[in-house]
């Protein structure tokens, strides 16, 4: 089908962690940083990091290196929840440039406190 086909065309790599369910509402943090950014060859790749289903924030690999806190909250609920950060080839990216393994992304300091 087409959608199978345009899955299968975004080419990603991705890191998970579950939250565990909680009676409240809480709050929650992650820092990451892309290494390949010098402030130019954007257009590329995009950092994103989602809960769930939810995009949280995207940001362009290219841009400059430095260490960006994303917040959220996280619902009260039964079921647990997926926090991911993942690394996405935008069409278009050049190939041959080895681009997986000349840029890469830092996670730091997960933080789930209750609000």
């Amino acid at each position: 089908t087409s959608s199978a086909s345009a899955l299968a065309s975004v080419r990603r790599t991705s890191i998970t962690t579950t939250i565990e369910p909680s009676d409240g509402e809480r709050s929650g943090s992650i820092d990451v940083r892309g290494l390949w950014g010098h402030g130019f060859n954007r257009g590329r790749m995009n950092i994103v990091v989602s809960l769930d289903d939810t995009v949280l924030t995207t940001n362009d690999i290219g841009d400059p290196s430095r260490w960006r806190t994303v917040e959220f909250d996280i619902p009260a609920g039964s079921e647990p929840h997926v926090l991911t950060v993942s690394v996405v080839a935008l069409p278009g990216i050049e190939s041959g440039w080895s681009w997986g393994t000349a840029s890469g992304v830092l996670v730091r300091e997960l933080v789930v406190e209750p609000k």
